[in-house]
């Protein structure tokens, strides 16, 4: 429709006169058309005439076998047009080229190209300027049979037809010798492929494509399916690619010569498909013309062994030595350039290599290699030491310890908190080489300084990072490829501190790891271990990182000692680890108690903490459970606490704290705990007579008198070991402890501690007996005894009698007579006969008459008092 031209093809029966034109035609004469296998019209738009506008005029026509009648009119040509539409004949494929329409203005010729119904093949041409179409003899026109038969085509180019037969096989053919232009075999596809001519836009113009259709049976893909596919026409740069990506370099080599292409990139592209190594140098970099390109590729080469690495670094590094511009008579007259500046990129990454393969133990990793070269050396170490790899964070660091020093404790604080420091001693600050004040050498010996190694070159790497110019696409000379290679152009930074050599030239003087920490090594030490727990809890490994400090270290000065410290932190370590879990289900009330649970107490705090702090944490967990207290005061913790100064105050005054807080329970098991021989907290209490005077202690400190409570306290005085019982301490208790149930049994409220002080004052021991009295007067008030109030009285006295034994509560201040004297006060009161009851009169007459070996020690004054007492009464 571009060239608003018409081609029609059609099958021609038999013989027939011609009858008129039809529709949309002009009147025209009849005129025989010979009988013909395929009958070909051409015509274009125009003509101005019929009611529709145009109409179609003639350009040529022909029948191809035989040739045309002469004089074939153009009526005779619509009317052949109506009658083939009309009747429905077979279609023939047909497919027209003009060099117009393929953007050649000096190829006016048209090509056309017809498929008959049953598969046969013809090609016609119409030069420019003619009115006849030419047929054109093709080779092989007897292979169209069967599966051979042609099914469809399309114009390639001009003198190019694109064939597709029935079998499947496409082939682009040179006409009129149908050869194949790609190549001795044909393209094959699935089914009968149409085809249809689609040129290609690329950057270099426009070129031929045929896109083929294909249609696979459904037997091959279950389905009715169909697909695509291109034939395409290459330019020699496409082509050239073509062979690079199939690696036909032999193939690419010839055609970048025979069409004039750069044969670098055949070396380029054979060289970064090629493992690196000896080999692909061979073959590959060392023909590269851009030798730029070819020395920043040994930087970026990343091989599969040790060796053909080096081999590379080192091919690198001689074509640098030929390029770099240096002074033969003074070495050190170096010119900073891209070649320079390379060379010791390439210095750098040997020096990696070397200690890589030894972190590797000599086996090559290229992924970790392409990752650790461009890393710099205190990176390389803390990553090492973050993945919990001591020994190779210290070779690294022992092999470049100018360049790695400054990032010693980084390494260190990235190793693991639960990590023991037997494991990486060597990287202690206060080991050497790190605790000197002179600078190591390497441990891998001393290589001999390259003459780019020097103060010219770190003035200028200097200068670079000042001025922001850290690119090297600033220097002259040097290809864009070359300039792509990242791996060639690390920062100036970077290269500053890249190799021992560069680190002492231009590096900060050597120092010692720790010299940046304020107190030390030591001060390191201790913080390093607070952070270890607070971290990981990891409170083993921070012991003994404090035992290694101090033992390397010695005494320091600043605050707590590290062997305190040490101390400390094994005390808690052992705690732990010979603790129960608690329960993370529950909750405990230590907290609630003022003593934080021992699997949460900090180290910092328990290290600054006193004796009696630290007890505390240790028996943190034992301070709500009875059942724990014997385990707990049984580790080999507790005891190094309780050995230390103030250890047994310090259990003295957590029984007393654990008593006031009303845990009984827990002081008895303590107690107990702490009743046999060797224990160390019965040591550390002063042995028995201390272990009485803590039980006393926490009798005075319990802050409930009632009954149950005095019961508890009593079982636990009646368990006291004999040794303790006997002492004064263990009296008084028991004594306060018999006050308290004799207060509770009136009603009276009163804890053990009251009662201790009563027992000091006369005043306030008679204030508890008219207690006493009082209440029990005042439940007699107005009784009637049946007995006489005998068994009132008995009560009574037995009260009384026990508050002023020589073992009582109030003994000090109120004797036998005062209780008599009391008993006979209380009895005038409540009156009803309980004065006249037998136990009145057998108090009386024994304190008259002496007799009754019970109450013999009651004298005769005693008795005057006593009655005259009464009477005032």
């Amino acid at each position: 429709e571009r060239r608003r031209i018409l081609a029609v093809a059609g099958d021609a029966p038999s013989s027939r006169t011609n009858g008129g034109g039809g529709p949309g035609t002009q009147p025209a004469q009849r005129t025989p058309i010979a009988a013909s296998s395929c009958a070909v019209g051409l015509w274009r738009y125009g003509g101005g005439g019929g009611g529709d506008g145009e109409i179609p005029v003639p350009i040529a026509v022909v029948a191809a076998s035989p040739a045309p009648a002469p004089g074939l009119s153009v009526g005779a040509a619509l009317d052949f047009l109506t009658r083939t539409l009309g009747v429905s004949p077979a279609r023939c494929h047909v497919s027209m080229r003009t060099g117009e329409e393929a953007g050649d203005d000096e190829d006016l010729d048209l090509d056309l190209a017809v498929v008959e119904p049953h598969g046969t093949l013809r090609v016609w041409r119409l030069p420019s300027g003619g009115s006849n179409l030419e047929p054109v003899k093709l080779a092989g026109d007897d292979d169209w049979s069967g599966d051979r038969r042609v099914c469809s085509v399309t114009w390639w180019s001009k003198g190019r037809l694109a064939v597709a037969r029935h079998d499947g096989d496409v082939v682009v053919a040179s006409v009129p010798d149908m050869s194949n232009a790609l190549g001795e075999e044909p393209e094959a596809f699935d089914g009968s492929p149409a085809l249809v001519t689609c040129p290609r836009v690329t950057d270099e113009g426009t070129s031929e494509r045929v896109v083929v259709l294909e249609t696979p049976p459904p037997e091959t893909v279950g389905a009715h399916r169909w697909r695509l596919a291109t034939l395409n026409a290459r330019s020699p740069r496409e082509m050239l690619r073509a062979h690079l990506d199939a690696e036909e370099w032999g193939v690419a080599t010839q055609l970048a010569r025979l069409h004039g292409l750069d044969p670098d990139e055949v070396h380029k592209a054979r060289w970064l498909a090629s493992p690196p190594g000896k080999e692909a140098l061979n073959d590959a970099l060392s023909k590269v013309t851009d030798r730029a390109w070819a020395a920043a590729q040994c930087a970026a080469a990343v091989a599969s062994t040790y060796e053909q690495q080096r081999f590379v670094l080192v091919y690198g590094l001689k074509e640098t030595e030929r390029r770099c511009e240096r002074n033969a008579e003074d070495e050190t007259d170096v010119k900073w350039n891209w070649w320079t500046r390379l060379r010791l990129t390439l210095l750098a990454q040997l020096d990696r290599l070397d200690t890589l393969n030894a972190v590797h133990l000599g086996n090559h990793a290229p992924r970790a290699w392409a990752s650790f070269r461009s890393e710099t050396i205190g990176d390389a170490a803390v990553g090492f030491a973050t993945a919990g790899n001591p020994r190779a964070a210290e070779t690294i660091l022992r092999r470049h310890p100018r360049a790695g020093g400054p990032s010693l404790l980084d390494a260190l604080e990235a190793l693991p908190e639960t990590m023991s420091p037997s494991e990486y001693p060597g990287l202690m600050p206060w080991a050497q080489p790190w605790c000197g004040t002179d600078a190591p050498t390497s441990t891998r010996g001393a290589r001999v300084p390259d003459w780019v190694e020097g103060s010219a070159a770190f003035t200028a790497l200097a200068q670079e990072e000042a001025d922001g110019a850290s690119d090297p696409r600033r220097w002259d000379g040097i290809s864009a490829a070359a300039l792509a290679v990242k791996e060639a152009h690390p920062s100036a930074a970077w290269l500053a501190v890249a190799t021992e050599e560069m680190a002492r030239c231009g590096g900060a003087p050597w120092q010692p790891a720790a010299a940046s920490v304020e107190g030390g090594a030591a001060a390191w030490a201790s913080a390093r271990a607070r952070r270890m727990d607070d971290l990981a809890g990891a409170v083993g490994p921070a012991a003994e990182l404090l035992a290694a400090a101090s033992s390397a270290l010695g005494a320091h000065d600043d605050g707590i000692s590290l062997e305190a410290q040490a101390r400390a932190a094994a005390e808690l370590a052992a705690a732990v680890y010979e603790a129960d879990p608690p329960d993370p289900t529950s909750r405990g009330d230590s907290a609630a108690h003022g003593s934080p649970s021992l699997w949460s107490a900090p180290l910092a705090a328990y290290v600054d903490a006193s004796v009696p702090e630290r007890l505390a944490s240790l028996l943190g967990d034992a301070r709500t459970a009875p059942e724990r207290v014997a385990g707990a005061l049984a580790t080999s913790a507790v005891a190094a606490v309780l050995a230390d100064e103030g250890g047994g105050a310090a259990l003295l005054q957590w029984i007393g704290d654990v008593a006031a807080s009303g845990r009984v329970d827990v002081v008895a098991a303590a107690i107990e705990a702490s009743s046999r021989h060797g224990d160390a907290s019965l040591d550390a209490l002063g042995g028995y007579d201390g272990l009485a005077k803590a039980a006393a202690a926490a009798v005075e400190a319990c802050p409930s008198g009632d009954a149950a409570t005095a019961a508890s306290l009593g079982a636990m005085l009646e368990a006291l070991p004999p040794q303790a019982a006997d002492t004064p301490g263990a009296r008084s208790a028991v004594a306060n402890v018999a006050a308290c149930r004799v207060m509770a049994a009136r009603g009276i409220v009163a804890t053990p501690g009251e009662i201790a002080a009563a027992a000091k004052d006369a005043g306030a021991s008679r204030d508890f007996v008219k207690r006493v009295t009082a209440r029990a007067v005042r439940e007699a008030s107005g009784a009637k005894f049946s007995d006489g109030g005998s068994s009132w009285s008995r009560k009574l006295w037995s009260d009384l009698a026990a508050l002023a034994s020589p073992h009582g509560a109030l003994s000090a201040h109120f004797s036998r007579e005062d209780a008599a004297a009391e008993l006979l006060r209380a009895q005038l009161r409540v009156g009803g006969g309980a004065e006249r009851s037998v136990s009145a009169r057998r108090a009386l007459q024994n304190l008259f008459g002496g007799g009754g070996s019970g109450d013999s020690d009651i004298g005769v004054g005693a008795a005057v008092g006593v009655v005259a007492g009464s009477a005032a009464g």
